[in-house]
């Protein structure tokens, strides 16, 4: 049997619409092991950033449910925090695919046949004259989440960055945001620095 090639692959789960897509996760740290369960957290948006929007505030929401369900303890004081949380969320612009799909043709002919009492009998013959090729387009959308940790009591050095990314039919990052932090936490402490691949449904979306 022929595999199917990755665009192709891609087409035939928007068809079935399948909730599942890939992720690619990678972590970096400068710890051995997990911080003890209880580890005080405080969520503060990227430097820079101005008001912090809706939609951002949900996503960090949703970060701090999964750090408490991981055993953190989330705080808003950051003087009384250990660690230091930043959330960067991002859902990139569709990229547009092409898939073709080859169809065959028949001819029908119509023709009269003799049976053996006598009589006679039209009957339909057909046979392969050629495919056609069918082309419908796609939509695929790159997303991104970022999370970064710093240790106060290291002076605020960072001591984890974790990337998940993902290409899928889902362009809410409302949607994804859960799923790919699942991911993340799920393979954390992951191998530091290697390309872990998964997949992850996106029931919302």
């Amino acid at each position: 049997m022929t595999a199917l090639p990755a665009a192709a692959l891609v087409a035939v789960a928007l068809a079935a619409c399948t909730p599942t897509q890939p992720v690619e996760i990678t972590q970096h740290r400068q710890f051995q092991s997990p911080y003890p369960p209880g580890t005080t957290v405080v969520i503060e948006p990227p430097a820079g950033d101005g008001a912090v929007s809706l939609a951002e505030a949900s996503y960090r929401d949703a970060l701090a449910a999964r750090l408490a369900q991981a055993g953190y303890t989330v705080t808003g004081d950051r003087s009384a925090a250990r660690l230091v949380a930043t959330l960067e969320a991002s859902v990139g612009a569709a990229e547009t695919g092409v898939h073709e799909n080859r169809v065959p043709e028949y001819a029908n002919i119509r023709r009269r046949v003799r049976l053996n009492d006598g009589s006679t009998q039209i009957v339909n013959d057909s046979f392969l004259i050629g495919y056609r090729t069918e082309r419908f387009t796609y939509n695929i959308w790159p997303a991104r989440v970022q999370l970064f940790l710093a240790d106060n009591e290291r002076g605020g050095e960072r001591v984890f960055e974790g990337d998940v990314r993902t290409r899928g039919s889902c362009d809410r990052m409302e949607a994804l945001i859960r799923p790919m932090l699942e991911a993340m936490f799920a393979k954390s402490p992951g191998p530091d620095g290697k390309v872990i691949r998964d997949s992850v449904e996106v029931p919302d979306c």
